[in-house]
């Protein structure tokens, strides 16, 4: 194995974004499934760089008549992105034997909070964030991407993501997947595949 990609959220960073938008919810009185599925069309669409972080929220604003401030609201997530100690601790081992990338889907305003905060170039050897390339995960384009920058076969590779419909595309095209359960479990199916 050559190169070792990571999904971020709910893998190497625990994210709380979920918790935040039911609290959100509950402050101002929302039906949850409602808030929801609009949150998730918009975010979808500014995750592939169709609108910004802000139109999202002015879109929210609008649909739920309540002014919600865009600038607090991602400050607000990026204090809950918080990273996985033994997950960054192994990523910096296993770099010494594998390139390690991230692939994850965020839009560029969420982005760019969270790079204030941290500097991924610690962790991470290359990584692409779905507004970065207009195409969110399980798309192949963040694959070939990486694939493509360090010049390897697609089963040189292991793309590991919590979600499972994340992966179908990635193990069609012949990289190695993992489906994260768990610390344990991870480390025990990067042993079978000979990186730890």
């Amino acid at each position: 194995m050559k190169v070792l990609i990571f999904d971020l959220s709910n893998v190497c960073f625990d994210v709380g974004e979920n918790e935040f938008l039911k609290e959100l919810c509950i402050l101002h009185n929302l039906d949850e499934s409602h808030f929801f599925s609009y949150y998730k069309k918009y975010l979808v669409r500014a995750e592939k760089d169709e609108i910004s972080s802000k139109e999202l929220w002015e879109a929210m604003s609008k649909e739920f008549n309540i002014s919600f401030n865009h600038d607090e609201i991602v400050e607000e997530l990026a204090k809950r992105f918080i990273p996985k100690k033994n997950m960054i601790e192994l990523i910096k081992k296993v770099r010494d034997k594998v390139r390690v990338a991230f692939l994850t889907n965020y839009c560029k305003g969420y982005w760019d909070k969270l790079s204030k905060k941290f500097n991924f170039d610690e962790f991470f050897d290359f990584g692409i964030v779905s507004y970065q390339v207009s195409v969110r995960k399980p798309d192949i384009k963040g694959f070939e991407v990486i694939k493509d920058k360090y010049n390897v076969e697609l089963n040189d590779i292991i793309f590991v993501d919590d979600q499972v419909k994340n992966l179908q595309n990635a193990k069609d095209m012949g990289i190695n997947v993992i489906h994260f359960k768990g610390y344990d479990d991870f480390v025990l199916k990067l042993g079978e595949l000979g990186v730890v």
